[in-house]
């Protein structure tokens, strides 16, 4: 496919981590000429790397999916972190657990998947496909 358009990187599991990955995105997107879905795919991708960090990853890898499907552009996270994401129901008070009310808010649709990247690396894949606005 001569127009395929994808950016895989992988992210050190640092306090920086989200930032990085939401500064490169947005980056990546505008350069596409995508800018109307960078902000929101930024969003996405730094809830998903917050998530994946806080549930003990030691390795994270990213992927920007331009041409995933017509109009669409995923975005993905794998990591090593034990366990699955699991939406919550926060308490109005409380500070945290709104990542993935968020990445499904943004999102037409998102899941995961076991995925290892070899015998010593298992883990998952976390992804969302998000709406080009105006296609």
């Amino acid at each position: 496919m001569e127009n395929f358009q994808f950016v895989k990187w992988e992210v050190p599991v640092t306090d920086q981590a989200p930032a990085l990955v939401r500064r490169r995105a947005v980056a990546v997107l505008d350069g596409w000429g995508m800018a109307e879905v960078a902000r929101d795919a930024a969003t996405v991708l730094t809830e998903l790397v917050t998530n994946a960090r806080q549930a003990g990853a030691t390795r994270m890898v990213v992927l920007v999916e331009a041409d995933a499907a017509p109009d669409l552009v995923e975005v993905c996270v794998w990591d090593d972190a034990p366990g699955v994401p699991c939406k919550q129901e926060p308490d109005p008070c409380s500070e945290r657990g709104r990542g993935l009310l968020m990445v499904e808010a943004l999102a037409v649709a998102w899941g995961h998947h076991p995925l290892s990247l070899d015998a010593e690396h298992p883990g998952k894949v976390v992804w969302a496909a998000l709406a080009r606005s105006g296609k």
